[in-house]
């Protein structure tokens, strides 16, 4: 299986620097240093990348932002095979720049047998779940509670 997971308010817990991306996108990305992460959803990469899944990191931080996200990701032992970043200066919704992304993944793996190129996406934007749900791909939405060590509620 092929995990495609988001990182902002899934693996990384953003809500305290969210009021900075109405006023300074720059500010707002090069804060995602400080980010503490979500260690339930740490936990579940980890293990799924143990067992022997591919681990795809689909973002819509921009690509100028990739050694910082590559530095959080590693400060935070999040192993991963492949880092998909929205490119620079690209406005698009989130949908459908992870689209483009999720066609990438699928070319980069088309050398894996059907059943290892199984895709499941996880992300807590609700257009993003429902864009994907609607292409017919396996998806679970994730959305945080006030105890981000508790498990995830997991929509499918």
């Amino acid at each position: 299986m092929i995990l495609c997971v988001d990182i902002d308010g899934t693996l990384a817990d953003n809500r305290w620097r969210k009021d900075r991306a109405d006023t300074n996108l720059d500010a707002y990305f090069k804060a995602l240093v400080d980010d503490p992460p979500i260690p339930v959803m740490i936990s579940l990469v980890k293990a799924l990348h143990q067992q022997g899944h591919y681990i795809v990191v689909v973002t819509s931080r921009p690509e100028k932002y990739r050694a910082l996200t590559r530095g959080w990701l590693v400060q935070h032992d999040v192993v991963i095979d492949l880092l998909c970043m929205r490119p620079n200066g690209d406005t698009r919704p989130s949908a459908e720049v992870k689209q483009d992304m999720i066609k990438g993944v699928l070319w980069t793996y088309q050398h894996l047998p059907d059943t290892a190129r199984r895709i499941l996406i996880i992300d807590d934007k609700t257009s993003v779940i429902d864009k994907f749900k609607t292409l017919g791909y396996n998806t679970s939405q994730f959305t945080m509670g006030e105890e981000v060590n508790a498990m995830p509620a997991l929509r499918y």
